[in-house]
Order: C-alpha cells, then structure tokens, then sequence
C-alpha cells in the first residue's frame, strides 16, 4: 500500500483524503463492538509481542473470512464504540503493524481514512472501569492513551510497584481485547491519601484526569477507518451488481466508462464494446443480458484502468491481477424487453443494483417498474443520476425530487453521496437495504466517476453465509450453447453448494418430467478455466451425454442428495419422487397498487419464479384481504366477508358456498391480497417452497411467494 503512514492523493489517486466532515462514517457514533460480522474496534496497535501478534492474526483472518474477503477495522475506537482518538505518531505506528498482520494471512491494506477527533468527543470521557459488565480490561488513564503517565500519590505508585513484581505489566493492546482468562489490572481511581489530598466525592474522580483532559484538548488525536482485503492469487471477493433503469438512461454507457477505462464521446463510444448483437449498437438498446467485469487490486486501484493504458485486458488478465472483481449484468430498459429484465433479475440473483435515471428526463414508468422489481426481490438499490451535464438545473431538481418522492412512498430513505465521507458511510448502510445511495455523474465529463469507482470499491459482499457452501448443490440454468471441442455447455449461477470437475448431477426436470443424470466434464469462471466453482458464482458447466435439444430455460442441476423445501407432503401425497417438476401451488399474492386491473378465476399471467418463466393460471381465489380504501359494490356485495376453502379447494364464504355461476365475481383489485391457486399451463416447473415470484401482463402486475406445493 503506497504511503501508508502519510496518504498522498497526488501519487495514489484512489485514495481517499478527508476534512473535517461531520457525517464520517459514523466512526463517532458507533455501536459497541459485535463478536460477529467483518468489523473490527482497535484502540492502539503498538508495541506488540509475539503472542499478540499471533493473536491478531488469527482475528483478523477470522473478520475477513466473515466478510468474505474483506474487513474494515476501525482505530483509535474503544471497544463500546467511543472515540478515544490516537497521537499521528502513535496513529502511524498502529497502521504500520496493522499492515504487517495483515501480510502474515496474505491481506492487504486497500484503504485509509484518517479523521481527527472533534473537541466535543474530548472534554468529556466516558469513565469505564477495568472490569466492566461485557469482561473486557479497559483503563482511561493517559499513559494508555498516548504513553504520558498521569499525576499520582506516593501510596499509588507503591501499590503499582508490589503489582509489577508479582504479574507482568499488561501491554496497550490487551486494553483491546477479551482475554481468555480474567486479569486483574491496576485501577487508578481515587487512591490519594486524606493528608495529601482531599478524598474526592466523586467515584470515578482520578488525580491525573485534569491533566489527561488538558492534555486531549491541547492534542490532535486521530481515529482511522482501514479496509482489509485478501490478496491471495487463488482468492477474490466476487461482487455481482445488476444495472437497469428506463432506455437511454445511460446504462450500458456506464458500464463501459467503468470498465474500459475511457470517458464516452457523447456519442456512444462507450458502450459499442458492452452489446452482444449487431442490432444493438445500430439502435442503441440493449435486448439481452450482458457481463462486464471490473476488478480492484489490494490497494483499492482499478486494475481495468492500470491495464488499460497499456492494452485493453482480458478478463483474465482482470481477475489475475485483481483482489476483488465486480461482474456488472446490463439489463434491458426498452417495455417491450421487460420479460428479459426480470428473467436476469431473477436468475442472476445480485448483490446489488444500480437504478440509472437519466437526470434530464426524470423519473419514467419503466424506472419505477424497476424499482418494484428490485424491491420484490429484496435487492438493494444504488441510484445513479446520470447525464447531469445536460440536465438544465430546474429539471434536475425535479428528477431528483421525484425520485425521493418515489423510494420515500415504498419505505426507502434516501441520502445524497457527495463527499468521500460520504462513500465511506453508505458504502456500509446500502447492505440493510433501508437507504438508498444517491449518486449524480456524467459519463461524458468524468464528474463523479471516479467518486462512483471508490464506492464500487467498498462495497462489500451482501449474501454472506459460509453455510451456502455446505448445502447440496443448486445450479439455475440461464442459457446453453454449443462449443466446439467441449460439447453442450451451460451458463448460470450455483445458488448453493460446490461444484468439482467429474462430479455427477441430476438435470431436470425434461419433457416427461423426469430428472437424468449427468456428468460435469470442465468449468469457466469469467471464461477462466476452474477445477472447483462456489456458491453465488456465476459459472459454465460442460456437459456430459446431455445434447442441446434436450435442454431448455428454466432447467435446473442438482446434487443427488438435495431435497427441496415444501414438497415431502405433495410427493407422499401424489405417490411420486420428490426431485420432480410441479403444476399447482398456492402463493401470496398482491396486487400493485399502481396498476388499474381486475383478477378473477382463470386468469393466465405470465409468471417468473427464479430461473422459471412460464404461463400460469388462477384456478382458485382461496383468501381474500382487501385494499382497506376499496370500496363495496352491488356486484361485490358478496365478497365483503373473508374467503376460504372447504376440502376440495372450493371457495367458500362465510355467508355460504359462492355459486357456480358467480364465482366469477370472485376478483382482486389494485391493493389487494389473497392466496390463490395458480397451475402452469403448458409442463411442470422445479419450484420450491417460499420462492419468490412476480406475474406480469405486459407490465408488472403483482408479487408474491409460494406457500405450499399441491401437484
């Protein structure tokens, strides 16, 4: 890491140098420390002993294992979150041998941003004993704060003497940690004779903590936020992020001054290498699902700009040369290309997604379908506000008014990204999926890209469960080709599980609805040649005795001892395997509120359940729970109590069984909820239990979840 003790923006441009800014991180309102998760509270890091480095190098392998490749450690921070604030010189100190620890497990330091401490946080300390209620040693006294020793008595240094001789002094670092075993420590508090001085009434009053705040108030202390990234050559943090919004909102355009390293000519230069089809640069607008790869080294650089100056890099050489590779999916804007949009939301399954909102055209409908789309999904939203060059300063003042406008109504907060505090704050709040970073660029000047790459750089993994890789295999199919030398091959991404060269799988379900077995003989991962591939990757699998003609989307591979969620009672009820395709289910549904339409028994939306896509119809209105602002009516005056069902699945209503004849009045309106009974209409599906699933008609139509598997 270049200049680690004194950051130089001028020598590396991709680190951050911060001022004073009030929103830094919240490094001065943090929570108390968790034993859990990749983060990190240390007070000071210097003068350590073989042991504790041992130690520290077990933790932090630890923290970075939980954030699947990074962790972010904050110093001069105590551990309940205050803080304390460290000398530049004992700053410097720390985050040299923060970096020497993090070279013993094969990390790097990829970013740093120091802070100084406000004077508020100075005069006032919070007093914590050394044996406070969570076990952990802790001591206020400046001697362990900035190695100045504080004013005692006679009677306490003599105490402290027959202590020294007894047990070894405890280093600063142990003030940190949570020692295996209880260790008494000396406590300076009130140990002045009466003669000397006046006993204090004050318990937590000491001799030195005059001195010790005269001493904080005349200082600058520091406290400092440090990314830690895995820089091992057979290891990368995988980031997928999805990328829609309306047509001609600059999406594919982004993504190619992002990773081709070269601002666009405002002509679409930028996006002629991002297409897939000839059709779509002559237009314009992207028709399929595309990839592009963008990778950051272990100090925070864009490894797509380095090697661009030089030649444009294969995403071998990317993911060679890269600790963290980020796979950007370029999803269609066009309405007509909607049904493409939600197939790569749902089978693609990203971390995140960037919502790209033209800043002079404003929000559109096809942005909002968007929005809902990612939202069904539980997606997190980064919006992008692009073109603002163009965008005249009342427009886009409008854009972004209605923009929060939009996000507010479905529950989102909003928070506008421009400084690098800010970055460094929303690149840890996006995750929770309750904010909703708003960033402004332009493509064609450069103005806040780089901002956006730094962001891009700290955005951390957000499916993290190491228990994925235990689970049995899962594969979702999202496309097949025919290679020459390698046979049929198959695109998509393993949702759960570990996959190796030879292993055996069950690819299904087929024409009969039958699952056969299949061999893999290779695998590709971001067209590199792999012998293993991991959960929430996305890989091609070569194929063993399988032929093209006899695959299809929607086809999923599964290891032999998986067992899907919710289908134990359907088979032993139908009398059938369980691994199998399914054509009734009951869901959850609800009907967006920003559509005008009326459902009733027998319609066929066209439904999308992960990699699944397929005509599906309402058999049955089981459940109704109205729209509270919808009003009764004389042809639904029938409808005003709740819907159930006798054994047959046959609605029935409190005030009696609906007759035949109008079980048509059965219907759902904007706003509406109910569980039904869809069954597809053409073969049977793979579906699972509480999968999620979205039906549209043209546009959007409603959400919901699978409740039960019928048959």
């Amino acid at each position: 890491m270049a200049h680690l003790h004194e950051p130089d923006k001028a020598e590396n441009p991709h680190m951050i140098d911060v001022d004073n800014h009030e929103s830094f991180m919240n490094l001065l309102d943090l929570e108390p420390e968790s034993d859990e998760g990749n983060h990190e509270y240390k007070y000071v890091l210097t003068d350590l002993t073989s042991e504790q480095e041992d130690h520290l190098s077990v933790q932090m392998s630890y923290r970075v294992d939980e954030g699947q490749g990074q962790a972010f450690y904050a110093l001069g921070i105590r551990d309940d979150g205050f803080p304390m604030g460290l000398t530049e010189e004992r700053m410097d100190e720390s985050l040299k041998n923060l970096q020497e620890i993090a070279e013993s497990i094969s990390a790097q330091i990829c970013f740093v941003q120091k802070k100084e401490v406000p004077d508020r946080y100075k005069k006032n300390i919070p007093i914590c004993h050394a044996n406070d209620n969570s076990g952990r040693v802790r001591s206020m006294n400046i001697d362990i704060m900035e190695g100045r020793k504080p004013t005692r008595s006679k009677k306490s240094n003599k105490r402290r003497e027959k202590l020294e001789q007894n047990q070894d002094p405890i280093p600063d670092e142990d003030q940190n940690k949570e020692p295996d075993v209880p260790v008494e420590v000396p406590v300076e508090v009130s140990q002045v004779e009466p003669q000397v001085e006046p006993q204090s009434t004050n318990p937590d009053h000491d001799p030195g903590l005059e001195d010790t705040h005269k001493f904080r108030m005349e200082t600058k202390l520091f406290v400092a936020n440090v990314l830690i990234r895995k820089a091992h050559k057979n290891h990368y943090l995988d980031l997928r992020i999805g990328v829609a919004g309306n047509v001609d909102a600059g999406k594919s355009t982004c993504i190619g001054v992002l990773t081709k390293g070269a601002l666009d000519n405002g002509r679409g230069s930028a996006r002629a290498n991002v297409f897939n089809h000839k059709h779509e640069l002559t237009s314009g607008r992207t028709s399929s699902v595309s990839q592009q790869i963008m990778g950051f080294n272990e100090e925070g650089q864009s490894v797509n700009d380095l090697m661009g100056k030089i030649r444009a890099p294969s995403w071998e050489d990317i993911v060679k040369n890269s600790t963290k590779v980020i796979t950007f999916f370029d999803l269609a804007g066009h309405e007509k290309y909607l049904k493409t949009t939600i197939n790569g939301l749902s089978t693609q399954k990203p971390d995140y997604c960037l919502v790209m909102i033209g800043g002079n055209m404003g929000m559109t409908h096809m942005t909002k379908e968007h929005i809902i789309l990612c939202l069904t999904f539980k997606i997190p939203i980064i919006a992008i506000v692009t073109k603002i060059d163009l965008a005249p300063p009342h427009i886009l003042e409008k854009t972004m008014s209605d923009l929060n406008d939009t996000l507010k109504k479905r529950g989102k907060a909003t928070y506008v990204v421009k400084t690098p505090d800010d970055i460094v704050r929303m690149s840890q709040d996006v995750r929770e999926g309750i904010v909703v970073p708003i960033l402004q660029i332009s493509n064609v000047s450069g103005l806040n890209v780089e901002m956006l790459k730094n962001f891009l750089n700290l955005l951390p993994k957000r499916n993290i469960s190491s228990d994925l890789l235990k689970l049995p295999a899962k594969y979702l199919i999202g496309d097949n080709f025919t290679v020459k030398g390698a046979g049929t091959v198959v695109s998509g991404i393993l949702v759960q599980g570990c996959v190796k060269v030879g292993d055996k799988l069950l690819l299904g379900p087929d024409g009969v609805n039958k699952f056969i077995e299949t061999q893999i003989k290779s695998i590709h991962c971001k067209k590199m040649m792999v012998n293993e591939a991991h959960a929430g990757t996305n890989v091609c699998f070569s194929l063993r005795g399988v032929a093209r003609k006899d695959l299809r989307k929607g086809m999923v591979m599964l290891a032999k001892d998986y067992v899907p969620r919710g289908t134990k009672e359907a088979a032993a009820k139908n009398k059938t395997e369980l691994i199998r395709g399914w054509r009734e289910f009951q869901a959850e549904i609800a009907i967006l509120k920003n559509h005008s339409t009326c459902i009733r028994s027998g319609y066929a939306p066209m439904i999308h359940i992960d990699n699944a896509r397929q005509a599906a119809q309402i058999i049955q209105i089981i459940d109704v729970r109205f729209h509270t602002k919808r009003g009764a009516s004389s042809t639904e005056e029938i409808q005003t109590m709740p819907i159930t069902a006798d054994e047959e699945g046959n609605p029935v209503y409190q005030k009696g069984r609906l007759p035949r004849k109008k079980r048509t009045l059965a219907s759902l309106r904007a706003g509406d909820r109910a569980t039904v009974l869809f069954r597809f209409c053409y073969k049977p599906e793979f579906i699972e239990e509480g999968s999620r699933l979205i039906f549209r008609e043209g546009t959007t139509r409603g959400i919901g979840q699978i409740k039960k598997i019928v048959r």
